[in-house]
């Protein structure tokens, strides 16, 4: 029986980790923020809205790296508490997006919180840990990035090699 390489055992899994870590840490900064009543998806939606103009929500999903549901999906409460507001752009069929004046409000209010949160980040993971991983992050999203957008898709000839070690699992 041949051995299975580190590298493609489950826990080695790039997903499963990644989303682990996202998890663990979308957990830190949503505890940093309760005071303030905004999750860090929130925050981080005021933040991108506060200092421009309107904008087409599928612009925002695009820059945001969200597809339109997720996007949709955050934007709800934030509408409904009156710090985003929704409403036809030049084109009827389009939907702009806007922080409001009260969204301005929560969202200085919230930004001490997000920076003790960040920093404590920063403190937890050493001296340039931050800067590494975050420069890591952006590679990755580049790399997938591109191998997306080139069009390439697996087929069954992209699994045969590693094929034969599925039944060991």
């Amino acid at each position: 029986m041949k051995e299975i390489p580190e590298i493609l055992q489950l826990s080695h899994c790039a997903c499963f980790n990644l989303r682990k870590t996202a998890r663990r840490v979308s957990q830190a900064y949503d505890q940093a923020l309760r005071p303030t009543g905004l999750r860090v998806t929130q925050f981080s939606l005021l933040a991108h809205l506060k200092n421009r103009p309107p904008v087409p929500i599928s612009v925002l999903a695009e820059e945001m790296e969200l597809d339109r549901t997720t996007l949709s999906r955050n934007l709800g409460p934030l509408r409904e508490a009156g710090l985003l507001e929704l409403r036809p752009g030049r084109d009827a069929r389009v939907q702009e997006v806007s922080i409001t004046e009260a969204g301005r409000r929560r969202h200085g209010e919230a930004l001490p919180f997000w920076r003790a949160i960040q920093q404590k980040m920063a403190d937890l993971m050493g001296a340039g840990g931050l800067t590494r991983l975050l420069g890591d992050l952006e590679g990755v999203r580049k790399v997938i990035s591109e191998d997306q957008d080139s069009g390439a898709e697996f087929s069954r000839a992209d699994i045969t090699e590693v094929e034969i070690y599925s039944t060991e699992f």
